[in-house]
């Protein structure tokens, strides 16, 4: 069966973003060894944090701050820990609806941050000695109860699985 699919530019343009704090760091004494070719860890929940804020004196500017944080469980069995803040700077185009802004930057906003910073975590964990960590994808929602510029939404996602690489020799030649 063949889609075919509408693509558009989307009103939330990205001005910049910058990786504002990154704490990583491998688990001391954490042996991926114990753990059985094939079988998958349960991967801690990650907390997500959100804090958006709107330029006082042009309401189509928008600062976004992204928080996550998987820190250490207290069985000490997952081999990563780190924390990590993003930040985000937008303007929403002028011809979008006034009254869709805020929705707009408080969902799209963290979406994009969110994508950026599990590609960063990916790419940390990649060249590691353990396998690369690929957080879940998350969907970002707008709380009605909380319609104000500025709002902090602090969750946890579901834990997910990493599953242990066969163990391989590697082979190294070296120059007589």
């Amino acid at each position: 069966m063949t889609v075919q699919t509408h693509v558009s530019l989307s009103p939330l343009r990205l001005n910049r973003y910058f990786l504002k704090s990154l704490n990583f760091s491998l688990h001391e004494g954490y042996d991926w060894g114990k753990v059985p070719d094939g079988v998958e860890i349960e991967i801690p929940a990650l907390q997500i944090g959100v804090v958006t804020s709107q330029n006082p004196d042009n309401e189509r500017q928008w600062r976004i701050e992204l928080d996550l944080d998987l820190a250490e469980p207290p069985e000490k069995n997952f081999p990563y820990k780190f924390a990590a803040t993003m930040v985000g700077i937008f303007t929403i185009d002028s011809r979008f609806p006034k009254e869709k802004i805020e929705h707009l930057a408080n969902v799209a906003g963290p979406s994009f941050l969110y994508g950026t910073a599990r590609d960063m975590i990916s790419a940390i964990t990649n060249r590691s000695p353990f396998p690369p960590l690929i957080l879940q994808s998350a969907v970002f929602s707008a709380e009605k109860d909380n319609p104000s510029p500025t709002t902090k939404r602090v969750g946890a996602s579901q834990p997910k699985q990493l599953k242990a690489k066969p163990k391989r020799a590697r082979k190294v030649a070296m120059k007589k």
